[in-house]
């Protein structure tokens, strides 16, 4: 990556990290590291998740406080906010709740930082421990000397004053890891200004240099930064447009099988190498992991991207970004199992009601005849008395009662009547079907 850098005046005014800070929260502001000219800056929701883990090695004890940083990156914000909303244009209408998704990559940054308990004599032999990926295990990454000539092998001068040191980054000699790690040597005496670099390595190595513990000291922190396919939603909140990631999963339990690692040259970011963003880390007690994973998350998700976006009428091919646009409000949908069985039951009455009624446009009958329940009263109080039902002017008890079939025939009197189809009297009675079109 190229063109990368972090500006911490601007980090520092825009993320106040409080001196305790929280195992999980979400900051959500305007901003950006460049100093470009910006067509459009959206709201980006800062995700960071914190754990702290006490660990006691044969290198001494220590407290490793690890973090997980997420942020949309600048190309899904402004993917998101500026992209017409349809295909011959549109703008944002206010007093409308809807979002916007997209699933493109976003970064995650790991940074395990270690804290000594130790109070020993530190040399430039001293070696120098850091935390292994898992934040777990500790490591020996090298002493405080070969840090130093790393640093001069580099461009760095040995008229470098002691107290103020850049940070230096090498890669983490574990085995199949992507981390970097970060060495901050830090001064807390008054009287190192006056020291440089040559006079802490003693002309060429030639012997060690006792010094106290309280006046140097080296923190190292190990980091990792990983792409990883995530939804991304840009939705109103407080009045403003925020665009949002997924959920983070905890340091502790490792990073998903999706996520890509990336490669940078650390040294190569502006903003990085300054004294005073190992100073950034050591405010408070607590945080540093955090400050760091979330400054370097900062720094990974300002990808470059071109405001103009040509026609793919050329050879070179393009990235397709599918952006969902969701409106709030209600809506019906066939989920549950009660709903499909009442739509099943809906379905067999339509069903229903459309065969008898192309029964009767296809015979040509129809009645209007005993179509409420006032009229089969009335029709059963002109009936004859059955023997065939007993005991029910009192009530129904059975169920049986209710599957006695029932019909209505011609009486002796030519007269309509309701009949019991198993009542035996029947069969001593001239009982005539209904005829069509005649008045009874």
């Amino acid at each position: 990556m190229q063109n990368l850098t972090f500006n911490l005046d601007r980090f520092n005014t825009t993320y106040g990290f409080a001196e305790k800070l929280q195992t999980e929260f979400t900051n959500t502001q305007v901003y950006y590291n460049g100093n470009e000219t910006m067509v459009q800056l959206t709201s980006r929701a800062l995700h960071y998740i914190t754990t702290e883990n006490e660990i006691s090695s044969r290198h001494g004890d220590f407290l490793v406080s690890s973090a997980n940083a997420t942020i949309p990156t600048q190309l899904s914000a402004q993917v998101l906010y500026e992209i017409p909303l349809e295909q011959n244009g549109g703008t944002w209408i206010s007093g409308i709740h809807y979002t916007r998704s997209a699933k493109l990559p976003r970064v995650i940054v790991t940074a395990h930082c270690l804290t000594t308990y130790n109070t020993r004599h530190t040399t430039v032999d001293t070696p120098v421990a850091y935390s292994l990926d898992g934040g777990t295990s500790i490591g020996i990454i090298s002493s405080l000397k070969d840090l130093i000539q790393h640093f001069l092998d580099y461009g760095g001068s040995q008229h470098t004053p002691v107290n103020a040191i850049p940070p230096i980054w090498v890669a983490s000699p574990e085995p199949g890891s992507f981390s970097v790690v970060g060495s901050f040597i830090q001064s807390n005496c008054a009287g190192l200004e006056q020291y440089m670099i040559s006079d802490l390595l003693l002309n060429k190595f030639n012997q060690s240099v006792l010094l106290s513990s309280s006046c140097l000291s080296t923190k190292t922190c190990t980091v990792a930064a990983f792409w990883e396919p995530s939804q991304h939603e840009l939705a109103a909140a407080s009045g403003s447009w925020v665009v949002r990631t997924g959920s983070l999963l905890n340091s502790g339990h490792g990073l998903p099988k999706t996520t890509r690692p990336i490669s940078a040259d650390f040294d190569s970011i502006s903003g990085l190498n300054d004294p005073s963003f190992g100073t950034m880390l050591s405010k408070g007690l607590q945080g540093d992991s955090t400050r760091l994973a979330a400054a370097l998350a900062t720094v990974f998700s300002e990808i470059p991207w071109k405001e103009q976006i040509q026609s793919a009428s050329g050879h070179e091919p393009y990235t397709v970004i599918e952006i969902v646009l969701t409106r709030l409000g209600y809506g019906y949908e066939m989920s549950s199992t009660p709903t499909r069985l009442s739509l099943a039951v809906v379905m067999a009455y339509c069903i229903f009601a459309v065969g008898y009624i192309t029964y009767m446009l296809s015979s040509g009958r129809t009645s209007t005849a005993w179509s409420s329940a006032t009229e089969i009263i009335v029709l059963a109080m002109q009936s004859k008395r059955s023997e065939h039902l007993c005991h029910v002017s009192a009530g129904i008890n059975s169920i049986e009662t209710y599957q006695e079939p029932v019909g209505i025939r011609v009486g002796d009197r030519n007269h309509l009547e309701l009949v019991f189809e198993h009542d035996q009297s029947n069969q001593l009675r001239k009982l005539r079907k209904v005829r069509v079109n005649k008045a009874y």
